[in-house]
């Protein structure tokens, strides 16, 4: 009978000694604490930027080599989660990074039902849509503010849009007559977008007091896909976006097309660092900040 209660106070002992081990990891782990930023993840690039505008970076971002190259700015950490394409996301990946909240777009219609297992899932819309790109941009970066408790850094990043639309807008105002641009990006070494009404880079343009050469039909992002012989307006400056496809580089050096442009032709051709066309507040400042710095500052 003695055996018993010697194995009960053993296996009394074992529970004591395991106790005391697993308290002393737990002091290693640091608590949770409230103030800790959410872990929020994106599937389109522009309410990626929209996250880091308030001070959110991301835990995870579809295509994130894509944003590298096309958003560029702001740079996200180095530790961001890439989970594959922006209509297919890998759902295990995402999963993985464990976030408290997906933003996704009312444009992938069928997807935030994919996502709601994983977590709550808020389904914003900047493009397309009608009506004027920056507003919905700012409206959308509004509501995130809201939601992430984040209205400080909102204030700051419309502040911030204003005052480089003020310095912009100061520059172009400096000019006899209203400048008159076309802003293209090479799909091709035949084919170019040319953005215009419903673009992000029109919403600069208007607030800035620069007219579009182009007056033509375009998508609900705002650019027409054209041939390049199609930019026969007299512009005072033909912007290029970066980057530009390797198939279509030679043609800035001497296509006979490229060269029969008004534009190149009295030597008014920038070339821009990439700007997302699809983007938000920050596309819009960074947007602003280019066209002051190397097409205005340089008369």
């Amino acid at each position: 009978m003695t055996g018993i209660p010697q194995a009960r106070v053993s296996m009394r002992r074992r529970l004591r000694t395991v106790a005391v081990a697993l308290a002393a990891v737990l002091l290693l782990v640091p608590p949770a604490r409230a103030g800790d930023p959410p872990r929020v993840a994106a599937i389109t690039w522009d309410l990626t930027e929209t996250l880091m505008a308030l001070g959110v970076a991301p835990v995870a971002v579809a295509n994130l080599r894509g944003y590298r190259e096309w958003v560029v700015a702001p740079e996200l950490p180095a530790d961001t989660v890439d989970i594959g394409l922006r209509f297919a996301p890998s759902l295990t990946t995402l999963a993985a990074s464990d976030p408290d909240l997906i933003l996704t777009s009312r444009f992938l219609r069928d997807l935030p039902e994919r996502l709601k297992p994983i977590a709550p899932v808020e389904a914003l819309t900047i493009y397309p849509a009608d009506g004027d790109p920056l507003a919905r941009a700012i409206e959308v970066t509004r509501t995130l503010a809201n939601r992430l408790d984040r209205r400080d850094a909102f204030a700051d990043v419309t502040a911030r849009l204003e005052r480089q639309i003020r310095h912009l807008a100061a520059k172009v105002a400096d000019r006899e007559r209203p400048d008159q641009v076309y802003l293209v990006q090479f799909q091709d070494a035949d084919h170019v977008r040319v953005y215009a009404q419903g673009s992000l880079f029109q919403s600069v343009f208007d607030r800035a007091g620069i007219e579009n050469a182009w007056d033509g039909a375009t998508n609900g992002w705002g650019f027409a896909l054209i041939p390049l012989a199609q930019l026969t307006a007299s512009a005072d400056h033909l912007i290029v976006l970066e980057p530009v496809p390797t198939a279509a580089a030679g043609v800035l050096d001497g296509s006979p097309i490229w060269q029969a442009l008004p534009a190149v032709r009295s030597g008014q051709v920038h070339r821009l660092p990439a700007v997302w066309g699809a983007g938000g507040v920050l596309s819009a400042i960074r947007f602003a900040r280019l066209l002051a710095r190397h097409v205005y500052d340089r008369r």
